[in-house]
């Protein structure tokens, strides 16, 4: 319990140093990229994905979901929520699987966390925020966070953010009321993942299969519900 309580005491100082460097479409960063690949080689943390953009992967090298998780992806049980997350696999020299020859294979359908780099981002309800971070020497320009927003397209993807988030959050709770029921959890986890990450319609947008899969949870696992 008192591990417990320190972690959610530092994520709670983690959460409050991301709101303190929020900022404003009208806001600016200074960013400009040298292509010099360091933050898709040897990070400090690997790049966590969510099932919307193994969905984007799939789709940009013509895959299966379950065939992109196989190759490129790495699924453990997240340390505070007990749930299936997934990460990007490296190579043993440290690069991104996706990377070739210092460029993104899939450029124009990259995971979010990629795209919004150097920023970070974080969904607070029906809204979603921008931050800054430290965590790139390529300075350059001024860029106001509304036109990198534009550039790779982010708006398009707000709702199934956001639903991906209630989602997500709405399982972490659920997940908490299984601490003394080992084997719903299982159950409930593997669930998690194939709604999450797999089952995939790639005929339709990537928000309703996500729909489609919470309504299936819902209805499978007694007591779970989400509001979408």
């Amino acid at each position: 319990m008192l591990i417990d309580a320190e972690r959610d005491a530092e994520n709670r100082k983690i959460l409050a140093e991301i709101k303190a460097s929020t900022i404003g479409m009208e806001d600016t960063f200074k960013f400009g990229c040298k292509m010099c690949g360091d933050c898709c080689r040897k990070r400090s943390e690997p790049v966590f994905v969510m099932g919307y953009d193994i969905y984007n992967i799939a789709k940009a090298l013509d895959m299966h979901p379950v065939e992109a998780l196989i190759e490129y992806t790495q699924c453990v049980k997240g340390t505070d929520s007990h749930l299936p997350t997934v990460f990007l696999k490296e190579r043993l020299d440290g690069s991104c699987r996706l990377l070739r020859n210092g460029k993104c294979t899939i450029q124009s359908e990259k995971p979010v966390v990629c795209r919004v780099f150097p920023l970070g981002r974080y969904i607070d309800g029906e809204k979603i925020h921008y931050f800054s971070q430290q965590n790139c020497t390529g300075k350059g320009e001024e860029i106001k966070l509304k036109d990198w927003i534009d550039t790779f397209n982010l708006s398009e993807m707000d709702e199934v953010s956001i639903v991906w988030s209630k989602l997500v959050g709405s399982a972490a709770l659920y997940m908490r009321t299984l601490d003394r029921k080992p084997q719903k959890a299982e159950e409930f986890f593997k669930a998690c993942f194939h709604v999450f990450y797999c089952d995939y319609d790639m005929s339709k947008p990537a928000v309703d299969s996500l729909r489609e899969g919470a309504k299936r949870l819902e209805k499978e696992f007694k007591g779970f519900k989400v509001n979408l």
